[in-house]
């Protein structure tokens, strides 16, 4: 109940599901069961993204939704791909075979060897999450331009279960082992050109990520190399 004086309840927008009811319904009626994408919501979540002045490129995490379609769209539309399994890669590269290898990144987490070296030798980008494989495997690495995953110490998100950085995780590499890694990255003879940092879903707050970006410039000192900055986020409808 709104008291006297409160401001009006904020209307959302109708999504687009109402808005194309009579659509949907002659679809539903034409099929048992069926899943429908509309391409309109999809370019005007691109383009909302690709505005932001302060984001120089965008990447689709494309576990998100690997349709053939809607993979062909974001590429087209100027979107980079973000693959977590060498089954990803091999299905953008099934899809988009033309595509320049340095618009895909591979985030896997405690990968196998097999697969980092595979994704290394088709030219994609490659993100470490541990320190493990530049200490074990030390020579895969050997003269690779590579990311690299910070666990910020601080995990975000509406609830404990998408809060990926912290006490509690097990993605990223610490900020009380930069030195190791610098010392690792060293004795590998890798060069770290980006940085990666994902603390959590549903962050809404802006002031997040300025202090994840803040954190993450620190590091610049100790990573001369670094020239590029990702913070993923989970964009919803």
């Amino acid at each position: 109940r709104l008291q006297s004086g409160s401001p009006p309840a904020k209307a959302f927008p109708k999504p687009w599901w109402a808005k194309k009811r009579a659509q949907l319904l002659e679809i539903g009626a034409q099929r048992d069961a069926t899943y429908v994408y509309d391409r309109e919501s999809i370019e005007q979540a691109i383009t909302a993204l690709r505005s932001l002045e302060a984001v120089d490129a965008v990447f689709y995490a494309m576990k998100a939704n690997s349709n053939p379609e809607i993979l062909k769209l974001v590429h087209d539309r100027g979107l980079n791909l973000e693959c977590v399994s060498p089954g990803e890669v091999a299905r953008v590269l099934e899809v988009l075979p033309g595509i320049d290898r340095r618009r895909i990144l591979f985030t896997p987490n405690f990968a196998p060897r097999t697969e980092y070296q595979q994704a290394l030798e088709q030219g994609v980008w490659v993100t470490l999450d541990n320190l493990f494989p530049l200490k074990q495997w030390a020579k895969t690495f050997k003269g690779r331009e590579i990311f690299v995953r910070i666990d910020t110490g601080q995990g975000r998100g509406h609830h404990e279960h998408v809060r990926t950085a912290g006490v509690h995780s097990k993605f990223g590499v610490p900020l009380f082992e930069i030195d190791e890694l610098v010392d690792a990255v060293k004795k590998a003879g890798a060069r770290v050109v980006g940085v990666h940092a994902h603390t959590g879903s549903g962050v809404l707050a802006p002031d997040a990520w300025l202090d994840t970006g803040k954190q993450l410039l620190k590091l610049f000192e100790q990573l001369p190399d670094v020239r590029y900055v990702d913070v993923p986020q989970i964009v919803r409808e």
